[in-house]
């Protein structure tokens, strides 16, 4: 999971955008540790779209955290 991750913070950074978009990925907390690890080493994203995936309250406060 962590290199398809990689591969997308790479596609993004190459698109030039700054929308980190996982929207509808059928993800849930077993992604948040990842996550999480993208938001903390890249300042590149200035918005960030998890809507419409499985996370849980405790998923989603991990990710607050870091947030």
């Amino acid at each position: 999971m962590l290199r398809f991750f990689d591969m997308v913070v790479k596609n993004h950074a190459d698109a030039g955008t700054r929308k980190l978009n996982f929207a509808e990925m059928a993800l849930g907390d077993q992604a948040v540790h990842v996550i999480c690890k993208i938001i903390k080493n890249s300042n590149k994203f200035a918005e960030l779209d998890l809507s419409k995936n499985c996370f849980t309250n405790v998923g989603l406060k991990q990710i607050a955290k870091v947030l």
